[in-house]
């Protein structure tokens, strides 16, 4: 019984600007973290600032056991700041990060094919790993999205999660 994880949505990060989401928002997700660690300190806590992904680092400085990547965050990068900065703090390691393959990629009326599914899969795994991820979304679904396309996706993230670790 009980959650075993939570995750804060921050849906309108894109609407307003950078100063005004870390004058506003982030001292409230600031607060819900604390609060919900507080609370239930098992339970990983994952938190979303959609079209506000720039503060993903203050959002693992607040306590976030996992940040969520938009479809325009580079995950590459966002990897690695987060590692530099768990380290540099002592806080190490880093915490999980959640996305950000576009969802345009299971929609065969975007230009997509499986070909094109499995060749995103792979590189958002050859770009930040298969540890400390959820391979997921960047953005929520339309509806249109092909049933083939989505099970071409976990397929290849499965697949190709097995032959790196093999490799490993």
């Amino acid at each position: 019984a009980g959650a075993h994880m939570l995750q804060v949505f921050e849906a309108m990060g894109m609407w307003i600007s950078r100063p005004a989401f870390e004058k506003w928002a982030m001292p409230c997700m600031v607060k819900i973290a604390a609060e919900l660690k507080k609370r239930h300190p098992d339970v990983p806590l994952l938190v979303f600032p959609r079209g506000a992904c720039y503060a993903n680092a203050a959002l693992q400085e607040a306590g976030y056991d996992v940040v969520t990547m938009d479809c325009a965050t580079d995950a590459k990068s966002t990897r690695a700041m987060l590692e530099e900065l768990a380290a540099a703090s002592g806080a190490s390691p880093a915490c999980a990060i959640q996305g950000n393959l576009d969802p345009a990629i299971l929609r065969p009326s975007a230009g997509s094919d499986q070909s094109k599914v499995k060749a995103a899969a792979r590189q958002l795994l050859e770009d930040v790993g298969t540890q400390a991820l959820i391979a997921n979304l960047g953005e929520g679904l339309l509806g249109n999205e092909d049933p083939v396309l989505v099970k071409t996706l976990v397929d290849e993230i499965h697949e190709a999660s097995e032959e790196i670790l093999a490799a490993v």
